[in-house]
């Protein structure tokens, strides 16, 4: 099946989080991920990475247990990806190194190659204008490269970036399951976190007690080069 490539599709960038998938149905595409546009130094602090750790303050907490013995793999070579409760997945997506520098097409472009090519199954990587934002790209130019070196057998669905959090009840939001971490080179699990209940979607206080209470468990799959 070819390639296909979609931007405005009529839903936004969240649609595909919510569990009846109603807006994204007719698209029937398995598996789905929607990707958060981050850089490699875990600051969520701006843009659209700012607006997804207020609805999901777990993510900065557990690329920061990542960065603790596993800072490497922030790199954009590695794939990470918060699997959630209806089957969709978040991926955090390094457009950049730090959060001062400019957006890289390669960055993107490597990225999106990878995430694409890591499943058997024909996936949907549904993104915002990718580095064109607080990244400083011209979408023009990052749209061609993607379409020039999608994979075949994948789409790409590009979504509207604006997000009113205020209408958005976290209750309504499907809950993290696992976190997982992919060397994108040899297509090895290298870093998992699980949740040991599912207790942890309400507010940051109560987010911050259950980190303290132990109700993240994380696992190192790969040895540390000495």
């Amino acid at each position: 099946m070819p390639k296909q490539y979609l931007e405005n599709p009529g839903f936004d960038l969240m649609s595909p989080l919510y569990a009846t998938k109603k807006k994204i149905q007719k698209l029937s595409h398995t598996p789905i991920i929607v990707a958060v546009p981050t850089n490699e130094v875990g600051i969520w602090g701006g843009g659209l990475a700012l607006t997804f750790k207020r609805l999901f303050p777990e993510l900065p907490r557990l690329q920061h247990a990542l960065m603790k013995t596993h800072p490497e793999c922030m790199g954009d070579t590695y794939l990470q990806y918060a699997y959630m409760s209806n089957d969709v997945s978040i991926q955090a997506f390094p457009t950049k190194g730090k959060i001062q520098s400019k957006s890289s097409i390669e960055k993107i472009r490597r990225q999106m190659v990878f995430s694409l090519s890591q499943f058997l199954e024909k996936p949907m990587l549904v993104i915002p204008k990718l580095g064109a934002g607080l990244g400083g790209l011209y979408w023009g130019e990052v749209s061609t490269d993607l379409q020039t070196y999608q994979p075949d057998n994948t789409s790409i669905v590009v979504c509207d970036e604006y997000i009113d959090v205020n209408t958005i009840r976290r209750e309504d939001l499907p809950k993290i399951l696992k976190y997982e971490v992919v060397d994108a080179l040899s297509g090895q699990i290298v870093w998992r976190a699980t949740f040991h209940n599912e207790d942890h979607h309400g507010d940051l206080q109560s987010l911050n007690r259950f980190y303290e209470n132990g109700g993240i468990h994380t696992e190192s799959l790969k040895r540390l080069a000495i």
